[in-house]
């Protein structure tokens, strides 16, 4: 299992990917399961870049040597920009705070923060459950992915219920702020959320997800 990882100075030349995001297109998710826009995947847009990326987040766990033949250690990934739009003037108001949630169909993924004058408060929260336990709401998670579709659909007293039938069974146990050119990277049984999406500018990160991971166990699972 990989664990819940933070690094600084992730890229050697993150303005390079900050202009590369710039001359992008992005486009909501058609089920609206997710809020603001994604680029294309990385595997499409630089075919190099996507393995690079991937390589990358990988060293922080295995030997460099263990990427020297392609049979050693094998993924599937989906790597991508993501842009988030504050949906709200008040940072705090619960239209601008990320939803818990796990991302349990992968093996695992995390964020790269990449906004180099990142708002206070927009970072990322680690959850746990307050009763040890929690329930899905299939009605507030249709909120939310309508809210995500049209946020002016929604009013904020249906907004506000719906958010907190689903967060007000978790409390935050780790904050992890938004810093620039920082990896984030939680497994697929750590529940988390947005802080907040800020209120000046857009969020900008990469937010990856690995799908398939073949080869040795990382060095720290192998005792």
């Amino acid at each position: 299992m990989i664990p819940t990882t933070v690094q600084d100075n992730f890229f050697d030349r993150p303005d390079e990917l900050v202009r590369l995001a710039d001359s992008l297109e992005f486009t909501p998710a058609e089920e609206q399961q997710y809020p603001g826009a994604r680029s294309a995947p990385f595997s499409i847009i630089d075919k190099d870049l996507d393995r690079f990326v991937g390589q990358r987040i990988l060293r922080s766990w295995f030997h460099a040597g263990e990427f020297s033949r392609t049979t050693d250690l094998n993924w599937v990934a989906d790597i991508r920009f993501q842009i988030v739009e504050p949906a709200h003037e008040e940072q705090y108001h619960l239209k601008n705070r990320g939803w818990a949630h796990y991302d349990s169909s992968i093996k695992f993924g995390g964020i790269i923060y990449l906004n180099p004058d990142p708002e206070p408060g927009t970072g990322t929260d680690i959850l746990q459950t307050k009763k040890g336990y929690f329930w899905s709401r299939p009605d507030a998670i249709t909120v939310e992915r309508q809210f995500y579709k049209d946020p002016s659909s929604v009013s904020d007293e249906e907004y506000e219920k719906a958010w907190r039938d689903i967060n007000d069974q978790w409390e935050e146990t780790i904050r992890v702020e938004n810093r620039y050119n920082r990896m984030m990277v939680f497994n697929n049984q750590q529940a988390h959320r947005v802080h907040t999406f800020g209120h000046k500018q857009k969020r900008l990160t990469i937010a990856f997800f690995f799908h398939q991971l073949r080869g040795p166990n990382p060095p720290f699972s192998r005792f």
